[in-house]
């Protein structure tokens, strides 16, 4: 029995065995594909099918249009197309690669019409015109009908036209609309409604209101073609009626853009802006015009060019490869109008915002671009393109790649924190990930490798948060040598990310539709409701209220506000921000449903209460600009330097000026001088006056014009200006100088001597200490060192960067740290880095580069990675893979709910267990706990409200547990206005350090290291006064030797450790905390906690290849301490704070992290108290003992010494305090409880003093068991045993002779007292016998 279909689409699962070689899913979906009247003629079906990926697949006839196949996990997904007549089924064909046919019928689908209908369920015969701050946007109606065969039509000509239509689900459909100039009439629009042979007629009413006897009147036009804008001031007597600017490109009417910033509707004063097109010229015709009932009114027609800007910019290219290297170097001579570059098949635009990366040799009026890149190990081609205007290219022997790559699963989960979590389970060859693109015309989003979760020999898993997504989209996945696989994002097998649809909406509406902005911002609300809400769903919505929102959302680069689900009022819900002195009218706001992107207008035509009305008295949407520009010139000093400057007056007459940006640079120095300031910068934040001033060196100078290279303003309801903004698509914003069309008029240009030195600064002595890093462990970080040095001066303002490269073309910087200590000539930097998490996992390896080095002549110097690998030190550094931590990266909490980021807490939330420790609570969360799990996020819910608290990630791994944790401080609940006051820079070379010497470049400074670490015996070297010990070596000079043959055990009740040497002679040392007190200024103590260590809880162990760790927790009434005790098997470097602390193996290290404590007094400290011990287990016959602490640069130590083996034990000077470093200091408690000194042990305290705070605290000491070169009984201050034994002959001799050259001494000391003079003949001659 056939099966008749009356609804328009149509969903079955149906699993069949076709030959026990194929299993089907079906999804088919058909509409009418003729009709006449009320008759149906045919069909036009879609068929989706999935078979298993075992069935040899090789095509598809009778279909009806091009049939698509694409491999989907462990099944095929085939797309065809039947056309059936009337009361008729679909067939298609399938043949095997042994072209063996499998005819396919689809009996239970007949081809028969949906009922005809003309009634509209949903829609509103109305179009509101609001404020479209959207370029060349229209706007849009929708309609909801009964049935699935309608269409809408505009039945007569009007000045409003009905350019296209969408259809969306089965039942809507959204009518496009634009504003078409001609002298048609604007009046309401007639359309005509069709179903079948069924007719009927629509009105659509329009905001158009007759203007008889009120006509506009156009008061002033200003044309600003410099700054592509023009300004109108129009009157209009009615305050109603419409102004739009008609705009004529390649034939084809559109509206421009042009909307109201100044004045009511009654006075109004208009911007419009002009298009850029590059890099051709077209023509536009625009007219502003008035509309109301009747005949438009032509205010205004301007013709203008649309203006462009030139690209290229680059003169010769020079390339540089050695055999075997890997990498390959290019360098052009570039202009100021160099655009972009290209490596292969990836081209960098805009390559001057990375400014100083790549820049390399010369100055900004000759400058030269140097770029070194990897060669592919994988690659679709045999020859690489590379350089910039003028390109090059070189033949290589890349790997090949025969593997296509297969998509297995994909994934979209929406999340509470309102981000979309993409999951793809791919397959891919030996030649690697490269990028799974979601994407369509307007939006693209990536996943890269970096993205990567799960790895395996069969499959790799790679997570990703990203926007939610708003429209339809391509998914397509490549490899490395390019080949791809497209999914289709219209078959119904692939995952599509959760939406709601126009034809469930059930209301739409805002708490406030008119809503007076005359003088305050307001706050708003908008809800709406469908049904069979989906409560985990979220809703993208934002009011574009400013020219800068509209940009951003052109760009994709605008922050969304999220709809989401209110279980009080069972609405979605949003609240958001409306500014003060927005213009009177419908203002625009966007949503997404159904996968577009609708405005006022589209929902008006559904809603009653969709249109958001506000009004202004005097209104205020203009961004700031400069009125007045005033250039400065200062007398010429003594000193031989003059200031220059410049003088602004800045006008934003009723919101007043939040903050501003400006560059001035110079026709040599791109970089020039950053200003940031505020209206406290001045006495009027409605019509300021700012002086900026730059002073001039003129002993050392080029010849150079200065110029204003870029301003940025922003006002207090958010409206901004940008004197430079990209031409690389339409950018519509107000420039700041619109006043101003020729900047050039400001310059100030200045004379120096030409000291004929064109040659950047020398580069050397680079060094990165380590050749691998693990990009999956917690220490990614690296220490990079480099020195810079010109005879005319380094310039300090301009601060070189590291970049860290892989395949990539965007770079990845970290400014230079200098160090302190340099001189006019030399300076050198020693940086911490961290390498991003899973960074350069294509190649395994990274480069370092160095740019932005510049000296006092404006001449620049960069080194790229492959012309630094010649140096001492290593700029090209291999990736591993090998530990994969758990990391914590951060943690929000909103509400109840807290939101934890980070990687690797793996794909089975059975092995994460989550702790949060409080005061006297500790809170363990697992599976059944997580409301949201993956592994790059997991949510949870607060059981006990604290504002503190530290979070701790455990995850179960066949090797042991692998842990983190993250102390969660609240953010402030004050917002902080930004203060911009004293925010200009001082003169052009900033000094924190105080003023360079002039000292000779051939001596530069240095702080000193003890022996100098032994360098001369390849012991360490020393780094800015501090020894870098190179294994097994160790100590304060690098002069002692790690003992490596020991055995480390922790208490498992308390953090106190046991370390026993196993070799002849046999220490053990004890490691322990043991108190927190409280202590006056004067040293006294009020308050005293002894640890109890039946008291301590152990919360975590957990072992790798490096170290073993264990967390405890000591709860005190008025505070938490938590040690976390590591035992090292392997050399590791560890951040704390700042400074990179390498740890050598066998060596103990203890972290405390102290919460908030009650203080008596905020002028009273925290002393931390820990207990050292040092022992021998075995009998040394004379003994001698040394204990004694050590000032050094960054650090102070303890030494306790028995012979030759000495416990060491580091404390660094400075503690985190609220996330910052802070000084403290570290004391030797020689008067605490009974400390020990024997020769044969010694047992000191150490107390660790923290100033006052209020949050958190944390500490870094660590202790290991060292070998020293000289022995304590070489000391005058050691402690040695006294034996008893009876004095051999020699000894009692030499007792005798002693004692008689003694009473020899003290007989002539008395003769010589008493001969007064000293001139006897005896006193002389005693003096003659002392002075031989």
């Amino acid at each position: 029995m056939k099966k008749v279909i009356d609804v328009f689409f149509v969903k079955v699962l149906l699993i069949v065995s076709l030959f026990t070689l194929i299993t089907e899913d079906k999804n088919i979906s058909f509409f009418v594909n003729s009709r006449v009247g009320a008759t149906v003629n045919s069909c036009f079906f879609s068929i989706h099918l999935k078979i298993d990926s075992s069935f040899p697949f090789k095509n598809i006839t009778g279909s009806s249009g091009v049939p698509t196949s694409v491999y989907y996990g462990d099944w095929i997904l085939l797309t065809a197309y039947s056309i059936a007549n009337v009361n008729q089924s679909p067939r298609i064909n399938i043949y095997d690669k042994q072209e063996i046919l499998y005819p396919i019928d689809f009996p239970e689908y007949v081809c028969v019409g949906p009922p005809l209908s003309t009634n509209l369920s949903n829609f509103i015969p109305r179009l509101v015109i609001y404020k479209n701050r959207i370029p060349e946007d229209m706007f849009s109606i929708a309609a909801t009908s009964d049935t699935t065969e309608f269409s809408i039509s505009q039945a007569s000509s009007s000045f409003i036209f009905f350019e296209s239509t969408l259809v969306l689900g089965t039942r809507t459909k959204l009518f496009f609309v634009r504003i078409k100039y001609s002298d048609l009439a604007a009046s309401s629009v007639y359309l005509s409604l069709a179903s079948g042979d069924l007719y009927r007629s629509l009105i659509v009413a329009t905001p158009f209101v007759s203007l008889s006897g009120k006509e506009t009147q156009l008061v002033s036009f200003t044309d600003h073609n410099s700054t592509n804008s023009f300004l109108v001031n129009i009157l209009d007597p009615s305050g109603e009626a419409q102004i739009f600017a008609i705009c004529n490109l390649l034939s084809t009417n559109y509206t421009g853009f042009i909307h109201p910033v100044y004045g009511n509707p009654n006075n109004a004063t208009y911007i419009g802006y002009k298009s850029f097109n590059n890099p051709s010229t077209l023509v536009i015709s625009a007219s502003v015009v008035s509309v109301g009932i009747g005949k438009p009114t032509l205010l205004k027609t301007l013709l203008y060019n649309t203006p462009t800007h030139a690209i290229g910019g680059a003169d010769n290219i020079k390339t540089y490869y050695k055999e075997g290297s890997g990498a390959l170097t290019f360098s052009s001579f570039i202009t100021k109008t160099f655009d972009s570059y290209v490596v292969g098949d990836e081209v960098r635009y805009d390559p001057f915002s990375d400014y100083p990366f790549g820049f390399s040799d010369g100055n900004y009026n000759n400058i030269t671009f140097t770029k070194s890149f990897f060669l592919p190990t994988y690659y679709p081609q045999a020859i690489i393109i590379f350089g910039t205007t003028r390109k090059d290219s070189m033949a290589f022997a890349p790997s090949s790649d025969k593997i296509a790559p297969s998509v297995n699963k994909l994934e979209y989960i929406q999340l509470s924190n309102g981000k979309l979590l993409t999951r793809l389970n791919a397959t891919i060859g030996p030649s690697g990930f490269k990028e799974f693109t979601i994407s369509n015309a307007m939006i693209s989003y990536t996943l890269f490798s970096k993205d990567l979760v799960f790895n395996n020999p069969l499959y790799a898993i790679y997570e990703k948060m990203l926007p939610p997504s708003r429209f339809t989209l391509m998914l397509k996945l490549m490899n490395n040598v390019r080949t791809s696989i497209t999914l289709p994002s219209d078959n119904p097998f692939i995952p599509k990310a959760k939406s709601i649809l126009f034809q469930d909406l059930t209301s739409f509406s805002f708490d406030l539709n008119n809503v007076d902005l005359s003088n305050n911002g307001v706050w708003n609300i908008v809800s709406l409701n469908v049904t069979n809400a989906d409560i985990t769903q979220i809703i993208p919505f934002k009011l574009i209220c400013s020219d800068l929102l509209a940009t951003q959302y052109k760009t994709n680069e605008m922050e969304w506000d999220y709809l989401s689900w209110d279980v009080d009022k069972k609405l979605y819900t949003c609240n958001f921000f409306m500014p003060a002195r927005m213009f009177t009218g419908y203002v625009h706001y966007i949503i997404n449903i159904e996968g577009q992107d609708v405005g006022p207008s589209t929902l008006s035509s559904l809603f009653a209460n969709a249109s958001l009305y506000v009004s202004s008295s005097d209104a205020d949407e203009m961004a700031p600009i400069v009125g007045s520009i005033t250039t400065l010139r200062g007398e010429l000093l003594p000193n031989n330097t003059q200031t220059i400057g410049w003088r602004f007056t800045i006008l934003d007459p009723l919101n007043g000026l939040e903050s501003g940006n400006l560059t001035i640079n110079s026709d040599v120095d791109y970089l020039g001088y950053q200003f940031t300031f505020g209206p406290c910068d001045s006495v009027d934040p409605y019509k300021g006056v700012y002086d900026f001033n730059i002073t001039i060196d003129l002993n050392i100078c080029k010849t150079q014009i200065f110029s204003i290279k870029e301003l940025t303003l922003r006002d207090t309801s958010g409206h901004f200006s940008n004197s430079t903004p990209s031409y690389r698509s339409s950018y519509y914003v107000t420039n700041p100088f619109i006043n101003h069309p020729d900047l050039s008029l400001f310059n100030i240009p200045i004379s120096c001597q030409n000291l004929g030195d064109n040659e950047g600064p020398l580069i050397f002595n680079f060094k990165t200490y380590l050749n691998t890093i693990d990009v999956t462990s917690k220490n990614r970080t690296m220490q990079v060192y480099f020195e810079t040095s010109d005879i005319n001066g380094i310039s300090i303002r301009h601060n070189p960067y590291i970049y860290i490269e892989d395949l990539s073309l965007k770079p990845t910087g970290f400014k230079a740290t200098r160090v302190k200590g340099y001189t006019n000539t030399w300076v050198s930097y020693n940086t911490t880095i961290e390498i991003p998490y899973n960074f350069a996992l294509t190649e395994k390896k990274f480069g370092i580069s160095i740019y932005g080095v510049a000296d006092k002549l404006m001449n620049i110097k960069g080194m790229s990675f492959d012309q630094l690998k010649n140096q001492s030190g290593n700029s090209i550094i291999n990736v591993k893979t090998d530990d994969q931590d758990v990391i914590i990266t951060n943690v929000q909490r909103v509400g109840t709910k807290i939101f934890i980021y980070g990687h690797n807490f793996g794909l089975d939330p059975n092995m994460i267990s989550i702790k949060i420790i409080v005061p006297n609570t500790i809170v363990t969360y697992n599976r059944p706990d997580f409301i949201e799990f993956s592994s790059i996020y997991i949510l949870i819910k607060q059981f006990v409200q604290l504002d503190e608290f530290t979070i701790q990630i455990d995850k179960n791994e066949n090797n042991g547990i692998k842990s983190d944790s993250y102390y969660f401080t609240p953010p402030s609940s004050k917002v902080n206005q930004p203060v911009y006051c004293t925010g200009f820079p001082p003169d052009n070379e900033v000094d924190p350090y105080g003023q360079p010497t002039d000292q000779p470049i051939t001596s530069p400074p240095t702080q000193k290291c003890p022996k100098g670490c032994g360098e001369s015996n390849n012991y360490g070297y020393c780094n800015n006064g501090a020894c870098f010990c190179f294994y097994p070596h160790s100590g304060i000079d690098c002069s002692s030797t790690i003992v490596n043959t020991t055995i480390t055990t922790p208490n498992t009740t308390d953090p106190t450790v046991i370390v026993n040497t196993i070799d002849q002679q046999k220490f053990e040392s004890v490691l322990s905390v043991v108190a927190l007190r409280e202590l006056k200024t004067d040293s006294s103590q009020i308050k005293l906690y002894d640890f109890v260590p039946g008291n301590w809880i152990l919360i975590s162990s957990a072992s790798n290849d490096i170290y073993k760790r264990y967390e405890y927790v000591y709860m005190l009434e008025s505070t938490n301490i938590t040690s976390i005790v590591q035992i090292f098997s392997q050399s590791y470097n560890v951040t704390f704070g700042n400074q990179v602390i390498n740890i050598q193996p066998s060596t103990v290290k203890f972290t405390f992290n102290i919460t908030s404590y009650q203080f008596e007094s905020s002028l009273n400290t925290l002393q931390l108290v820990l207990m050292a011990s040092f022992k021998s287990s075995s009998s040394l016959g004379s003994t001698c003992s040394l204990t004694d602490f050590i000032d050094d640069s960054s650090s102070e130590y303890l030494r306790i010494q028995i012979q030759d083996r000495s416990l060491y034990g580091r404390f660094i000077k400075y503690a985190i305090v609220e996330g910052r470093e802070t000084l403290i200091t570290n004391t030797l408690l020689k008067d605490y409880k009974q400390s020990i000194s024997k020769p044969d042990e010694s047992q000191s305290y150490i107390g660790l003093n923290i100033p006052y705070y209020k949050n958190n605290v944390q500490l870094d000491p660590d202790f290991s068991v060292l070998i020293e070169n000289k022995s304590a009984n070489d000391h005058e201050n050691s402690i040695c045993t006294i034996k008893q034994n009876k004095l051999t002959g020699a000894q009692i001799a030499g007792i005798v002779i002693g004692g008689v050259v003694f009473l020899v001494i003290i007989s002539a000391a008395l003769i010589f007292f008493f001969s007064r003079k000293g001139s006897s003949p005896l006193a002389i001659k005693l003096k003659k016998v002392i002075s031989n």
